[in-house]
């Protein structure tokens, strides 16, 4: 799946999958984000559901990928891209 959102450069972006689910209801999950396109940034925590970043000064398209695998190892990806905007 892919996912797509715009925010304005040097704002904060925030990277959401805790609508991740798995069949195993009590299953814990884990996290996994990274970047694969634009100008890189730091990511608040590569590890957690939430992620946040400030958006890099020029417009330009970011694309992330965030791998969810549960405690049986059964692993989802999807693909996000933020569209870096010119602050207003």
């Amino acid at each position: 799946a892919i996912a797509a959102g715009s925010v304005a450069s040097g704002s904060l972006a925030v990277l959401d999958a805790s609508g991740s689910t798995d069949r195993d209801l009590d299953d814990v999950l884990s996290y996994a984000w990274t970047q694969e396109q634009g100008e890189m940034v730091a990511l608040s925590s590569t590890e957690e559901a939430v992620v946040t970043f400030v958006a890099p000064s020029d417009p330009q398209v970011l694309r992330f990928r965030v791998t969810v695998t549960d405690l049986a190892g059964a692993q989802d990806e999807a693909e996000v891209l933020v569209i870096v905007t010119r602050s207003p």
